[in-house]
């Protein structure tokens, strides 16, 4: 029986699969003709010739298709004449580009070409990337090989932390185990479990593209390396790995510069608290001391204080283990690692004997050091950290280190304390009305307090709940600082040659009307930028601010004599901070 053109078409386009497989044939031999095509152009091929060749093998395919009656036989009738013409070709072409180049249908072939496309949609799908130092981006490993593992941890860990704001990623490797946590705000987030080889593997992949040393897993190394997060742009990690006998540590800070040195007006003191403190700082002497707890933001008040002297008409230095901000024009100075306290005041000497006129100590005050300063401490202003909770246990360790009250009192200008609060998300924060009592025992007047809030990391959007899109859940978002001020006058400092500290409490109290760290941190509260909850948190066990005071924070349990959270001789700031 013969068929015309027509009614073969019409047999074979009977059936479903037919016309999608002739739809399919069309799309693949158009695209085997481009790729053909750009093929000679790249390498120089003649065209003339070939292109002919591959267009007219591939038409007369498809009309040899149409032509038999028979559709699967047509198809391989077809496909051996378009093949063939791309086999010529390829036959003709590879002799003449180079041998990476060349096309071919061997095992080792097809599995390299398998290999090619799942690493090109590995890179088309990863949300991580390293960034070289041309700032280009670094080929990301597939699953497939020993550092694909390591990689998709890493970024799992970036998914964890970028939309939190999380300042560093914490990891401790021993042989039994391996602890992975988060923090964001100064609070750990544990993360999901992780074997010691998995850890491994990430510290060595990250060490690798930092360009630290891999093999050497006990000495301290420090390295910066610039990823680039799919939705949220690019980032540095400074890293830092140490080893002992029984571990490895790897500390990674997320975005290291983004805490840049502020001004004093930017640290968050309150106006009274600020007004108190200028006046010191404007002076052309004395130590200013600055009194916090381990990693509660010490170093970035010394600087936000170095930062009120111009370092182009003033001589201003540092000396500091580790230059946290390169301030421009100020000539800094590092400690050595290892160096210890008689060491370090020999330096300190040395840097003195320079005449500078601002000095800023960037470790922790010790005895040795401080008897240094305190004959040189009148020619000079120097900020300095002691890693204490207030205003008067950093006076009492100055006080201590010194060996003599006298010397210490005429030494010191002023002390700020100061302790690191998380501050509420405006987007998801809960307003509730207070407890009418609570805020009596906290000495502030209820009728001043229409509510409070506290973290809640939820939105209600229609009649479903959903976690906050700005703060991922946690209810917070970035940290605040809470300060408690205290300047030292002629009469202050006499009562500290005295030991009369509650004198002392009861002067600061009315001359300055000196606001304890409690009361400072209860005025955050009322503003609605952090919790009672937090306050409570941070400020677990700081002392009573002053006689009858409250040390539960403050929160804590009314005091005999119906005084409460810090007042001191029978005064109270928290009344007079919400009018």
């Amino acid at each position: 029986m013969n068929l015309t053109l027509g009614e073969a078409n019409t047999v074979f386009l009977m059936s479903l699969l037919k016309p999608v497989l002739f739809a399919l044939a069309v799309g693949f031999w158009a695209r085997a003709v481009g790729v053909v095509d750009k093929d000679m152009d790249y390498y120089m091929l003649p065209k003339w010739l070939w292109q002919p060749v591959v267009v007219g093998a591939g038409a007369l395919a498809f009309l040899l298709w149409l032509l038999i009656p028979y559709f699967w036989l047509g198809l391989l009738v077809g496909s051996l004449i378009a093949s063939g013409a791309l086999v010529g070709y390829a036959t003709f072409r590879n002799p003449k580009v180079p041998e990476t180049a060349r096309w071919g249908i061997s095992a080792d072939h097809v599995k390299a070409r398998i290999g090619e496309m799942q690493h090109a949609q590995v890179q088309k799908h990863a949300t991580v990337a390293f960034i070289a130092a041309d700032g280009t981006k670094k080929d990301v490993p597939t699953p497939t090989t020993p550092l694909g593992e390591a990689h998709s941890r890493l970024e799992e860990l970036v998914e964890f932390s970028l939309p939190r704001g999380a300042d560093l990623i914490d990891l401790v490797v021993s042989a039994q185990k391996a602890l992975l946590t988060v923090e964001v705000d100064g609070y750990r987030y544990p993360q999901p479990e992780i074997t010691p080889k998995l850890a491994m593997a990430l510290v060595n992949y990250l060490k690798t593209n930092s360009g630290l040393d891999v093999e050497d897993l006990r000495r301290k190394q420090q390295g910066t390396v610039t990823i680039e997060a799919a939705g949220r742009g690019k980032h540095a990690l400074g890293l830092v790995t140490m080893g002992s006998q029984s571990e490895l540590r790897l500390i990674i800070h997320i975005d290291p510069a983004k805490l840049s040195a502020r001004g004093m007006n930017q640290l968050g003191m309150l106006p009274s608290q600020l007004a108190v403190l200028k006046p010191a700082v404007e002076d052309t002497g004395r130590v200013i001391l600055v009194g916090a707890p381990s990693k509660e933001g010490m170093t970035t008040t010394l600087y936000a204080l170095l930062h009120a002297h111009d370092p182009y008409t003033h001589n201003v230095t540092t000396l500091e283990d580790e230059i946290a901000y390169h301030v421009e024009g100020v000539d800094h100075q590092t400690v050595e690692v290892g160096t210890d306290n008689m060491q370090l005041s020999r330096r300190l000497s040395a840097a003195l004997r320079r005449s500078p006129q601002v000095v800023m100590m960037g470790r922790p005050l010790s005895s040795e050091v401080v008897k240094a300063i305190i004959p040189e401490a009148r020619n000079l202003r120097l900020y300095a950290g002691v890693q204490q909770g207030d205003t008067f246990a950093s006076l009492a360790a100055w006080v201590k280190m010194a060996g003599e009250p006298g010397p210490a009192a005429d030494a010191l200008g002023a002390i700020v304390a100061q302790r690191l609060v998380r501050a509420l998300c405006k987007t998801c924060r809960q307003g509730y009305k207070p407890d009418l009592e609570a805020l009596r025992k906290l000495n502030v007047p209820p009728e001043k307090v229409g509510q409070l809030y506290k973290s809640s990391g939820k939105l209600i959007l229609g009649n479903k709940q959903v976690v906050c899109p700005d703060c991922a859940g946690m209810g917070f978002k970035g940290r605040m600082a809470i300060f408690e001020v205290m300047a030292m006058d002629d009469p202050a400092r006499e009562m500290v040659k005295q030991g009369q500290m509650d004198h002392l409490r009861a002067h600061l109290r009315k001359q300055q009307k000196m606001i304890w760290l409690q009361e400072a941190a209860l005025v955050r509260v009322l503003e609605g930028a952090t919790s009672i909850g937090e306050v409570n948190r941070v400020l677990a066990g700081v002392r009573p601010a002053g006689p009858g005071g409250s040390a539960a924070g403050i929160a804590g349990p009314t005091a005999p004599g119906g005084s409460s959270g810090g007042s001191a001789a029978g005064g109270s700031a928290s009344g007079a901070i919400v009018k």
